[in-house]
């Protein structure tokens, strides 16, 4: 089943047009990419339902990003921010300080997370292994990777920018014959 089919059941009608047009257009663009996912699975911690995906044809699924979908669950709106519904597209980076030139020149809305306040880390654990660390226009930023890198209600408009970020970070392997 295609991603509008799923996305064209009545429980995603939460969802706007916009929002599920920024869906398909995140989706066919990982799909060129050579990425895959499992379509749209129930999910509780940042949304009703999650979309993840990973590079297809690996036997083991290293997910890169995730599309939460929220349908207005107040719980979720008072532990994550927002208002709780609508779309959410997380993206998982390592090695942030590799790609710091890439973000200091990206457009606010994809630095914004990297710089923002939200997820700051709290120093829960001296050897925390969730912290991400790394330097942007010359500040240090330490970010909980529990719930780091979220961009709020993304836009259709800028789907290759996201998709940009993430070739950035993740590169095409080339193939070499």
């Amino acid at each position: 089943m295609r991603i509008n089919e799923w996305l064209a059941d009545d429980k995603f009608s939460f969802l706007n047009e916009g929002e599920k047009q920024f869906i398909s257009a995140f989706n066919d663009e990982m799909i060129e990419r050579g990425y895959a996912n499992n379509g749209i699975q129930d999910y509780v911690v940042f949304g009703k339902y999650k979309i993840e995906y990973y590079k297809s044809g690996l036997k083991t699924k290293k997910v890169i990003a995730r599309i939460y979908l929220r349908d207005g669950d107040e719980r979720i709106a008072a532990r994550w921010g927002g208002h709780g519904i609508g779309v959410v597209l997380r993206l998982y980076f390592t090695n942030i300080n590799k790609q710091r030139a890439y973000i200091e020149r990206a457009p606010d809305f994809i630095k914004a997370p990297f710089t923002d306040n939200h997820s700051n880390c709290r120093g829960c654990k001296d050897n925390c292994n969730r912290r991400k660390v790394y330097i942007v226009d010359g500040k240090a930023y330490a970010k909980c990777t529990d719930s780091a890198f979220m961009f709020e209600e993304p836009a259709v408009r800028n789907v290759l920018e996201y998709i940009n970020l993430l070739t950035a970070f993740y590169p095409a392997k080339q193939v070499f014959l």
